[in-house]
């Protein structure tokens, strides 16, 4: 079953919530009870950490997508703006130095292999 980042976020904080529950509550039930609940407990935590971690993954895919949309814009802004810049008709006066390009822009990052 997919989870995703708000669904993981939800998942797990009623994981540990229903853990903390059936942990503090078990005792003061019977004692055999609490054998019998821990496997339950136990499973559930397993179960919010796992969907923590797929929610960190999903949030990392996205990220690393993002930050390559973003290098690939600002590669078609320089070339526009370069384009412009030939494409200019020819008067007396010098054109102005290009700047460099603006650093709020991250350069594209090497693909890492995904797992």
């Amino acid at each position: 079953m997919a989870i995703d980042a708000r669904g993981a976020g939800l998942a797990f904080a009623l994981g540990v919530a229903a853990c903390a529950v059936v942990v503090l509550a078990a005792p003061l039930v019977a004692p055999q009870a609490a054998r019998r609940v821990r496997p339950l407990a136990k499973s559930a935590l397993k179960n919010a950490a796992l969907a923590a971690v797929a929610a960190r993954r999903h949030m990392a895919q996205m990220s690393e997508a993002w930050d390559d949309l973003l290098a690939e814009v600002a590669v078609d802004l320089s070339a526009a703006t370069a384009a412009a810049g030939a494409a200019a008709p020819a008067n007396d006066e010098a054109p102005e130095p290009q700047t460099e390009p603006a650093t709020n822009v991250r350069k594209a990052k090497p693909r890492r292999k995904r797992d």
